[in-house]
C-alpha cells in the first residue's frame, strides 16, 4: 500500500471528507485529492499538516511494512490510543464491559430468539434486531381489566 491509498485510508477513519481535510491542511480540495490520487506530493512541511489533520503516525504514511502491527488498522490503532488514555480504573470498566459482551455474543449465537423486533433508526440507514427478553406490567397507571385484556389477546395472538 502506498503513500495515496494510506492517506485515503487514515482520512476515511477518521470520517472526513477531502475538502475537510484539505481546509484543515490549508490547500485546495483539488491539491489534496491529487494527493491521494498520487498525482502529486505533498511538501515535507505539508504533510506535517496532515499527519497532524488526520491524527496519524508519519510512520504510517511511509512504510511498507509494518511487522510488529501489520494486521493492526488506523481505525483500530485510534481505539488502542483511546483505551490507553484512560486511567486504570476505567480501563478495567472497559475490560469488564468487553468481556461481558464478548460472553453474551457468544451465548446468543447459540440460542435463537422466537421473538424478534426490527426498530428503524431515527438517522441510521439500516435497521436493529433486538431480542424480547421480558414485558412488564405498567405501574404509571391503573390498569383497567379492558387493558389487560387486550395486552392478554396480543400476548396469545400468532401475529404479533
Amino acid at each position: 500500500m502506498g503513500f495515496k491509498e494510506r492517506i485515503k485510508e487514515a482520512r476515511l477513519a477518521v470520517g472526513l471528507t477531502q475538502e475537510q481535510v484539505a481546509k484543515k491542511v490549508g490547500v485546495a480540495k483539488s491539491t489534496f485529492t491529487g494527493y491521494e490520487r498520487g498525482n502529486s506530493e505533498p511538501t515535507v512541511a505539508t504533510t506535517v499538516k496532515i499527519i497532524k489533520a488526520l491524527d496519524i503516525d508519519a510512520n504510517f504514511l511511509y512504510q511498507d511494512y509494518y511487522p510488529a502491527d501489520a494486521e493492526i488498522s488506523h481505525e483500530d490503532k485510534t481505539l488502542i490510543k483511546t483505551f490507553n488514555s484512560l486511567d486504570p480504573h476505567e480501563q478495567g470498566l472497559v475490560k469488564t464491559i468487553l468481556e461481558s459482551e464478548c460472553s453474551r455474543a457468544k451465548d446468543n449465537k447459540k440460542y435463537e430468539y422466537s421473538n424478534v423486533i426490527t426498530i428503524q433508526p431515527l438517522v441510521a440507514e439500516e435497521s436493529i434486531e433486538y431480542g424480547v427478553d421480558a414485558v412488564h406490567e405498567r405501574t404509571d397507571i391503573e390498569i383497567t381489566d379492558d387493558m389487560k385484556q387486550h395486552d392478554d389477546d396480543i400476548m396469545d395472538s400468532d401475529d404479533f
